[in-house]
């Protein structure tokens, strides 16, 4: 399984482990980001508008784009690696920065898992995944918080097992915040719903080491 790892702009304290066949995408301002973590991208990609130092090697694919333009440097990136064949996705510094770029990209992350793409938005210790027609099952190991929403106007059938706090088929809308603020308790655990696009926020650990959201573990 191949995995798009993308750098955006806002500084991100975690570790970057990319295995061979995964492709690395520095989205504009995030190759000052992934410099500082002493690994190169595969991919330049951006209009050149946040970056303080763009010098790179030979090897690296640059892609440039004009500062105006229709999409953000993230959604430009994650359609690059689409065409390329790559459905599974983790974005580190995508989130957490301005307001209205991590509301768009929460928008990316619904359309992202409304077409069988997963993906893992990075916000230092916590991460952000989004899911349709699956169940995202943790081991026991998981830990501390983790929070639920709903992506869509509604999910249906929305089941939370094995947590502090459980529902069993309700219905979760965008507008209330009955996921919010649960707890993991040392057992196996999942969340999934019939119909609609969750979300599920908690330690990036969880959702890359304790969960079955990628076919290996990342960490």
């Amino acid at each position: 399984m191949k995995i798009c790892h993308i750098i955006g702009a806002v500084p991100v304290d975690v570790e970057i482990n990319p295995h061979e066949g995964d492709l690395i995408i520095a989205a504009d301002g995030g190759l000052d980001s992934l410099k500082k973590t002493g690994i190169g991208p595969h991919v330049f990609l951006g209009d050149m508008d946040s970056v303080t130092d763009p010098d790179l090697p030979d090897s690296v694919d640059v892609v440039k784009h004009p500062v105006e333009k229709d999409d953000t440097d993230t959604a430009l990136a994650i359609e690059y690696a689409s065409i390329r064949g790559f459905d599974n996705f983790i974005l580190y510094g995508c989130i957490g920065g301005a307001l209205d770029h991590t509301l768009g990209n929460m928008s990316l992350l619904k359309g992202m898992a409304e077409k069988g793409k997963t993906a893992v938005f990075v916000d230092g210790k916590y991460g952000i995944t989004a899911f349709s027609k699956r169940r995202l099952e943790f081991l026991k190991d998981a830990h501390g918080r983790v929070s639920v929403f709903s992506l869509s106007d509604s999910c249906v059938g929305v089941d939370i097992c094995g947590f502090k706090y459980e529902t069993d088929k309700v219905l979760l809308s965008s507008t209330v915040t009955l996921g919010v603020g649960n707890e993991f308790v040392g057992k196996e655990a999942s969340v999934c719903a019939s119909s609609g696009t969750i979300a599920v926020y908690t330690e990036v650990e969880n959702l890359l080491r304790y969960s079955n959201l990628f076919d290996k573990k990342i960490v």
